[in-house]
């Protein structure tokens, strides 16, 4: 795929589980000091923690602290799926669903149930220390995931990713540190600074949540908190009167024949189109209990389009989950 998109010299770097030794060679290391980018595959990030991490001291091998020098130096280190998980810090999540997110909540490990949320605390790689990571956004419903990690967890800030959609990272680690999106579909930035969780009968709940989307040429600024949407989006001037259609599966459940992914931002693509109506509602196609998502316009809210009626990126929505009353 590499040699295809014009890579002049793509070469598999021979460490993996049947490779453990090759992780510490300095024959490898030699090759990782001659190249100038890395690519990390998807699959199952606990492959890179036992491959290029020594064990429970969670200490680099010699080959990723050739590669942590080498990205420090200005090389790219780029990574999908599983492979972008692993740039992560502190809580790498390792696996789960939203529905049994929310009912359930997280524990650290690695689960059999691939339902069961679970994060690493001690993390991955590191790379990236701008908020928590999550990957196949839109497609699985991961939003649901993505707030209760953040809030079991203690982090104030997660960027979730669309399939096809990246987030370019210049100047990591700085003041001037600032993240473009990328590709066909948006980056979900879920902001819980203001965030309260609490439990009441054995139920959870979270209330001020924002949550902003961002698409193709959105740039934000992780230092300063801040939107600068992409040249060629204008400000959406909120027009339309029809209602937000009814969503009974807020997180695209397995379990729901008729379910449609990216559903929770297009809910929320749709709200800020609205003249009139501040807040809509989703449910969990799951019951027992069942969970709403209750999105809601705030003065700050804005939005941003392509085509002049419909969003593309939007800022600042008041998000809330709680079970749903009876």
């Amino acid at each position: 795929m590499l040699r295809h998109h014009g890579a002049a010299d793509a070469q598999w770097i021979p460490v993996d589980l049947d490779h453990l030794d090759a992780a510490d060679s300095d024959a490898v290391v030699a090759r990782v000091e001659s190249m100038t980018g890395f690519f990390f595959g998807g699959g199952d990030q606990y492959r890179y923690v036992t491959t290029l991490l020594h064990g429970d001291a969670h200490t680099d091998s010699k080959v990723l602290a050739a590669i942590r020098r080498k990205l420090a130096a200005g090389a790219v280190v780029a990574g999908s799926s599983a492979g972008a998980q692993i740039a992560s810090g502190p809580d790498m999540v390792t696996g789960g669903d939203s529905y049994q997110a929310l009912r359930d909540g997280s524990a650290p490990g690695y689960f059999d149930d691939p339902t069961r949320l679970g994060y690493l605390p001690r993390g991955g790689f590191g790379f990236f220390d701008a908020g928590l990571l999550d990957t196949h956004t839109g497609t699985y419903g991961r939003e649901g995931r993505a707030v209760r990690l953040a809030a079991d967890t203690g982090h104030d800030r997660v960027f979730a990713l669309d399939e096809d959609t990246a987030i370019e990272v210049e100047h990591a680690g700085t003041r001037d540190e600032t993240l473009r999106v990328l590709g066909t579909h948006g980056v979900t930035v879920l902001d819980l600074r203001h965030a309260h969780a609490r439990t009441t009968g054995g139920r959870w709940s979270v209330e001020g949540v924002r949550y902003s989307y961002l698409t193709d040429g959105d740039r934000y600024a992780p230092r300063t908190w801040t939107v600068r949407p992409a040249p060629a989006k204008d400000r959406l001037k909120p027009a339309d009167t029809a209602p937000v259609p009814a969503n009974h599966d807020a997180f695209y459940s397995v379990d729901d024949p008729d379910g449609t992914p990216y559903s929770l931002s297009g809910t929320a693509r749709a709200l800020t189109a609205q003249r009139t109506r501040r807040t809509a509602t989703a449910t969990t196609y799951e019951t027992g209990p069942a969970f709403t998502v209750t999105l809601q316009r705030r003065p700050d809210t804005r939005a941003w389009t392509l085509d002049g009626a419909t969003a593309a990126s939007f800022t600042d929505l008041d998000l809330a989950i709680a079970p749903t009353a009876h």
